[in-house]
């Protein structure tokens, strides 16, 4: 599938780095007037997901987070900042609730660890 939208971004004129990226399109203007009057396309592939699980999960991240996400209902989503006992910034997360199926944490590029 990626090859698939690798090669699409190419018709179109993207340049693609190493790693795999659409760095852009030849012409600024025309990539932000697309952007804000029709529509933009983002590869968010190589961001870390993790689903979690547990009773005690919407606590704990409350916990250690800058954000309300105990409070979170099903379907609604919220930024945060895990932080260090000392309050030093470990990670930032979007956490969105699945619902049943427990917590979506969604974090940069390699922090899956």
């Amino acid at each position: 599938m990626r090859d698939g939208l690798i090669a699409e971004l190419r018709s179109h004129g993207a340049t693609i780095d190493t790693s795999g990226l659409a760095t852009d399109f030849g012409d600024p203007e025309a990539e932000l007037s697309a952007a804000l009057d029709a529509i933009a396309l983002v590869d968010r592939s190589r961001l870390a997901r993790i689903v979690g699980r547990g009773r005690d999960l919407p606590d704990l991240l409350h916990r250690l987070s800058t954000q309300d996400v105990a409070g979170l209902a099903p379907g609604q989503g919220a930024e945060t900042v895990l932080t260090s006992p000392k309050g030093r910034i470990v990670e930032r997360l979007f956490v969105y609730h699945l619902g049943e199926r427990g917590l979506l944490l969604i974090a940069a590029p390699g922090r899956v660890d």
